[in-house]
């Protein structure tokens, strides 16, 4: 089991301006699984993903990752296991608009003290498997949002995450390009990577092998 969530809660403000964000919401994700959290804008599945992908703290509830309980004690130690397990894709892309491509897929690399040989040596396979070898020295207000978003997982499987975690990965694109993305990820899902996909499209949830339906804060049946 990678990803076990016992009875959930996370809360936001206080007094009148209280949300509950989640409600004891308990859940399963296999090692090799593809799973879509599904909702409608403020069910609660972004809150979910960023606890999971240590983004975030919970106030209740129980976290195992691979069968150890996760308890970060500090920023450091969540930014530790963002950095050592975790691949993100947001929906805006979240590349850094004064950065080059190569400079945007190989910034999580920097922070692990490797050669500079090295770290070009990675990128560059990682443009290529994405087929942006030829876009490494472009900026990202030169590219196409499908070009951006391939960016963005290059970015995210560049230390070869253990799970990669998806935030509507397609709500900012065309529906052509929608439908090339989710292969991608499919393409790196049957490769063996554990991919969980936040969206509200009910499409792009089919895509996956399994849906999780989030409401008012808990998982509710189809």
């Amino acid at each position: 089991m990678l990803i076990e969530l016992n009875n959930i809660y996370k809360n936001y403000g206080q007094g009148d301006n209280l949300v509950r964000a989640l409600r004891g919401i308990s859940l399963q994700v296999e090692d090799g699984e593809m799973v879509a959290i599904m909702g409608k804008s403020g069910s609660g599945k972004s809150t979910l993903l960023n606890i999971i992908g240590g983004l975030d703290t919970f106030d209740q509830g129980e976290y195992y990752y691979k069968g150890k309980k996760t308890v970060f004690k500090n920023q450091e130690q969540m930014a530790r296991f963002r950095r050592n397990k975790i691949g993100f894709i947001m929906q805006n892309f979240a590349l850094i608009e004064h950065k080059t491509v190569f400079d945007n897929v190989a910034l999580p690399l920097r922070y692990n003290r490797l050669s500079r040989k090295t770290i070009e040596n990675r990128v560059r396979q990682e443009l290529s498997n994405m087929g942006l070898q030829d876009k490494a020295k472009r900026y990202p207000y030169q590219l196409s949002g499908g070009e951006c978003q391939r960016v963005a997982i290059a970015r995210a499987l560049i230390n070869e995450p253990e799970l990669i975690l998806a935030d509507e990965p397609t709500g900012a694109l065309d529906s052509n390009t929608e439908e090339e993305i989710m292969n991608i990820l499919q393409d790196f899902n049957r490769r063996g990577k554990t991919i969980i996909i936040v969206t509200h499209d009910h499409n792009i949830a089919t895509m996956c092998n399994r849906i999780i339906n989030i409401l008012d804060g808990k998982e509710v049946s189809a």
